[in-house]
């Protein structure tokens, strides 16, 4: 993730730290601490700084200054849920990758959600017995 896109972003539209966090229902301290470095965004706060800004999620992820391009998005090992074992590790994907991944998890998820709606009602009709 580079910050620095942030921090640039936010400069350019000549906003403070404060605005953009009302913007985004997050607190100064909060933002503060990811643009300092101490504290990782949650891709949630990524995508709603993208929104407010007008730019793609990838953006924030791509080492070229401009908004087009390549569509590549590189992932620090701790930006992904856990840790991968092993010393600088970084998964590079391409944002249709990304989003058929999250489409594809939307739909198992669909999936979950209707089989625990289904054993919900086999509970039910057997406590009626």
């Amino acid at each position: 993730m580079n910050i620095n896109k942030i921090i640039n972003l936010y400069k350019s539209k000549r906003i403070t730290q404060q605005e953009l966090a009302e913007a985004i229902g997050m607190s100064k301290t909060n933002i503060n601490q990811i643009l300092i470095g101490k504290t990782e965004p949650k891709i949630s706060t990524i995508e709603k700084i993208a929104e407010y800004f007008n730019v793609p999620v990838a953006y924030f992820f791509d080492d070229n200054s401009s908004t087009g391009g390549n569509n590549s998005v590189q992932i620090g090992k701790n930006n992904v849920a856990g840790n991968i074992s092993g010393s600088n590790n970084k998964i590079s994907v391409s944002a249709d990758q990304c989003r058929h991944e999250v489409e594809m998890l939307r739909e198992l998820l669909k999936a979950k959600e209707h089989i625990i709606e289904l054993l919900n009602e086999q509970i039910k009709s057997m406590r009626k017995k």
